[in-house]
């Protein structure tokens, strides 16, 4: 069902790409910027930051056509690590990361495009679906540690925390998108832009499971997870291509 539905997304692509692309523009582009994954918090004790977290950068390229003068159609491939981990409160402890995976993300994002100042300077709100492959799947699955990946630590004020880590549970998963692009074309069609969005998952990727203590208090137990959300800023450039078919004479 799932392949199916992957199927008919990328087979509408197509079908909306070969009707548009003889009479408006195609355009490929670049893009780079930071992440920050969202994640959910049971914890009773109350200590564990649930802010979203800063892991590692998302980067990749693009590839957009111009359906109509308001909207347009892209795809790419993006790749980023992806990692969740807790927040203690405590100042001597901060962030620790307990589990991350390697991903591959192919997005399909409709924009529509509002032009100011000539039609240079677009303000594009957006709505997109991606397929996202987690590449340490099958390490995790092939590990001796599946039932998870154990580590403690301490800090200065005799705080501790114990975490086990699943691996990643599943080897795909969709995410939704949503978001609004800023750009600023130059007269030779040269573009840049800056993307704003935030993604949601359907189904658990990750979970965490601890136990910790600040200071002499008493030891709490909490679990954070994740579905694969993110929030992200791209900075990014695209240029016009023409296929080579549109130069047959």
């Amino acid at each position: 069902m799932k392949a199916r539905f992957h199927f008919i997304i990328l087979t509408a692509f197509v079908g909306i790409y070969l009707q548009a692309e003889a009479q408006h523009k195609t355009y490929l582009g670049f893009e780079l910027g930071p992440k920050y994954e969202k994640i959910s918090v049971d914890d009773l004790g109350g200590m564990v930051g649930e802010k979203p977290i800063y892991y590692s950068p998302a980067g990749g390229f693009i590839v957009g056509q111009e359906i109509s003068q308001g909207l347009l159609l892209e795809t790419g491939l993006n790749a980023y690590k992806y990692g969740v981990g807790f927040r203690l409160k405590s100042p001597n402890v901060g962030l620790i990361s307990g589990q991350s995976y390697a991903a591959i993300q192919i997005p399909v994002r409709l924009k529509s495009n509002f032009g100011f100042f000539r039609e240079r300077l677009k303000l594009s709100p957006f709505i997109g679906y991606s397929f996202v492959h987690n590449m340490r799947y099958e390490i995790d699955r092939g590990s001796t540690n599946i039932g998870g990946h154990s580590s403690s630590f301490h800090a200065g004020d005799e705080s501790r925390l114990t975490m086990v880590a699943t691996p990643g549970l599943r080897k795909n998963y969709s995410l939704i998108e949503a978001g609004v692009s800023v750009s600023w074309q130059f007269k030779n069609s040269f573009v840049l832009y800056i993307n704003g969005s935030s993604t949601k998952g359907f189904k658990k990727m990750t979970e965490i499971d601890g136990t910790y203590q600040i200071g002499n208090g008493p030891e709490q137990s909490a679990k954070i997870s994740s579905n694969g959300d993110f929030y992200n800023m791209l900075f990014g450039v695209k240029f016009p291509i023409s296929p080579a078919w549109r130069y047959r004479k």
